[in-house]
């Protein structure tokens, strides 16, 4: 005698092997979503450090002009001043290569620090009051400049960071 066939039984595996292809499909969904999370979340732990390294970069600019313009003030040695602009070019040529060519703020940026550099290390021959006033006041206009070109790119890149964008 032969066993009648029970058709519950099929329509259990084939239940079974759906919801295992079923499964599967979704495991991927979400593996790939998680990976790519992580990987957002990766870019943006390398966005920050970028703009630590930023922040940092221009501060150690800025202060170097500062450095500048106190030995043109009280007359430094001539090996100070070689010290001092080879210790700007280095941070001004970290700062190009750090920043996006793409982007229309290094331009901006590296125009502005070479004002500041020119004004520093070659126009700062002030004589009288108010011409000194004037160089104070070039100097701190150029300075203006180039925290407010820090700031946006700051401000762009934390958005970035925020949004998670690649």
């Amino acid at each position: 005698m032969s066993t009648p066939p029970c058709h519950w039984i099929d329509f259990g595996n084939l239940a079974i092997g759906i919801g295992t292809f079923t499964l599967a499909i979704v495991l991927a969904i979400v593996n790939w979503r998680s990976s790519n999370r992580d990987r957002k979340v990766h870019i943006a732990d390398k966005r920050h450090d970028w703009l630590k390294e930023f922040r940092s970069d221009v501060a150690e600019f800025l202060t170097a002009m500062d450095a500048a313009d106190m030995v043109n003030d009280f007359g430094g040695g001539e090996e100070e001043k070689r010290n001092i602009v080879r210790k700007q070019y280095l941070i001004v040529n970290k700062l190009s290569l750090l920043m996006d060519e793409k982007s229309g703020h290094t331009d901006m940026m590296l125009d502005h620090m070479a004002e500041m550099t020119e004004l520093i290390m070659v126009n700062n021959q002030a004589d009288t009051p108010d011409e000194k006033k004037k160089y104070r006041e070039k100097v701190q206009d150029a300075r203006i400049k180039i925290f407010e070109v820090s700031k946006r790119i700051i401000s762009e890149e934390w958005e970035k960071i925020k949004k998670l964008e690649d």
